[in-house]
């Protein structure tokens, strides 16, 4: 196994060693437009989102993992939000602007599992599906 010394701004100046597995699997992405075409509602996706970081940092452009919503009601209020694609923390993004803080400029479908047909597996097939592809037993 290789291993790689990287600087990242957001862990501070410490380096950080990520091992890199010579054995790969390849996924093809297929990116769309965030600002021509959403993706369907509740699906969670892989976007690409650029902003800047605080304290003059510099502009970022990164990929995560967000879903979208079409339409989001807001709680305790009759307002609801429209096409946004939300991260974990409950932050929202919506379609790049140039004169948003962030925004996603492209959106893209989640690659399926190594050796799987899909992104999500969940109950019995589990074991089976990472018994095949790690070769450990289930």
């Amino acid at each position: 196994m290789t291993q790689v010394t990287r600087r990242c701004r957001s862990w501070g100046r410490t380096p950080i060693v990520l091992p890199i597995v010579e054995n790969k699997t390849d996924a093809i992405i297929t990116w769309i437009d965030a600002r021509l075409e959403n993706p369907p509602d509740g699906v969670p996706v892989l976007a690409a989102v650029t902003g800047r970081y605080p304290a003059d940092e510099g502009d970022f452009w990164l990929v995560m993992a967000l879903h979208f919503r079409s339409v989001h009601p807001v709680e305790g209020t009759d307002q609801v939000i429209r096409d946004r694609y939300w991260d974990s923390d409950q932050v929202t993004r919506k379609p790049y602007d140039p004169v948003s803080k962030e925004g996603v400029t492209h959106w893209a479908a989640l690659p399926p599992l190594p050796g799987a047909p899909t992104s999500l597996l969940m109950g019995a097939p589990v074991a089976s599906a990472l018994a095949a592809v790690t070769g450990l037993a289930a």
